[in-house]
């Protein structure tokens, strides 16, 4: 049988706090979407860079990477 917010004591109800608990997963998202976009522009200034710096079209040189890692570029790369 399971038990419901009725079966436990006030002391025990004190203890969970489903909105504090709901507001820090908010920031979280809120956190990490802030680091994606931030990681995001941050590797376009160094494609940029190494674009107009090196002439270079990649930021990675597949031929030099472990297969793995050249699959995984392959499948989720983006072009920047």
């Amino acid at each position: 049988m399971s038990l419901t917010s009725l079966d436990h004591s006030p002391d025990v109800l004190k203890k969970y706090r489903p909105v504090e608990a709901v507001l820090r997963r908010r920031r979280a998202a809120r956190a990490d979407s802030t680091r994606r976009r931030r990681a995001g522009l941050a590797a376009r200034k160094a494609a940029d860079l190494r674009r107009r710096e090196y002439g270079a079209m990649d930021l990675i040189d597949l031929d030099a990477c472990p297969p793995a890692l050249q699959e995984a570029i392959e499948s989720e790369g983006k072009t920047i």
